[in-house]
This record gives structure tokens, C-alpha cells and sequence, in this order.
């Protein structure tokens, strides 16, 4: 299940919807199912988005990456640290892993070592609508 918030990117609140975009990709080419946010919780992206700012602050902004191989690698340190060792003053002081040894201990740790993957290995080669197309990478990318 794909659960986004009523953006356009996504066909939300657009005058004409648009059967053949994002939600037909989904299904059919991901098998798939896509959901918007419940219209009463026009908040439920709220998490994400202070995710993203946190994010960018401690990662994006205050790195430089020299190539795609160390960007890859800075991110996975970070995502490692962000998603087990990282206390948050918002959870008692608690990091992820302890909040999962206490929520949930049934589940493995082992969840934390999920690695990040580039989107774009995601993409089809030509695209459609509201469906981007993979890039075109300069060299020094690749």
C-alpha cells in the first residue's frame, strides 16, 4: 500500500484526474495499491515532513559529497544512525532501537539494516504521465 498526501504530484486536488497517472503505475506496474491521506488527518504528512527538514539539516546541508559512491555511503552511515542510534528529545530521549526493544521485541534489530537504493533503478527508461523518465547521468555520476 502507497499512502500519499493530496499532492499534485500524486492526482490530488487536481481539476481533472487523471485515471492513466501515478495510480495506474502503481497498480499495474508495481502491483501495487494507492491511498490518500483521509481528508480528516490533513496532517498525517506532517511526520515525514519534519523527517525531511532533520534530514536535510544534519545530512544534506552540512555534507559534501565528492561522488555517487560517497554520497551512498554517507547516506547509509547516516540512515543507520538516524533510524537506531539517534535519541529524540520528542520520545523521551529514546532512540529507535530502544523504542523497538520496548514496543515491539518481538521484531529484529536487523530492520535497522535496510541499505537506501537509488530511486532512479526504480524508473522505466521512457516515461508518462506524472511518471518521470530515467535520467540521463553526467559521468562523474555514474
Amino acid at each position: 500500500m502507497i499512502t500519499t498526501d493530496l499532492g499534485s504530484e500524486f492526482d490530488g486536488q487536481t481539476l481533472h484526474y487523471q485515471p492513466d497517472g501515478f495510480h495506474q503505475t502503481i497498480e499495474q506496474k508495481y502491483h501495487a495499491k494507492h491511498r490518500f491521506n483521509p481528508p480528516a488527518c490533513p496532517n498525517a504528512n506532517a511526520d515525514v515532513e519534519s523527517v525531511h527538514a532533520t534530514i536535510e539539516t544534519e545530512l544534506f546541508d552540512a555534507q559534501v559529497f565528492h561522488s555517487r559512491s560517497d554520497f551512498f555511503a554517507k547516506l547509509s552511515t547516516y540512515q543507520l544512525w538516524y533510524n537506531a542510534a539517534r535519541k529524540n528529545s520528542s520520545r523521551a530521549y529514546k532512540s529507535p532501537a530502544d523504542l523497538l526493544a520496548i514496543k515491539a521485541p518481538h521484531l529484529s534489530p536487523k530492520i535497522f539494516l535496510l541499505h537506501p537504493i537509488p530511486l532512479e533503478s526504480l524508473l522505466p527508461h521512457q516515461g508518462g504521465h506524472d511518471v518521470p523518465r530515467l535520467p540521463e547521468l553526467s559521468p562523474n555520476l555514474v
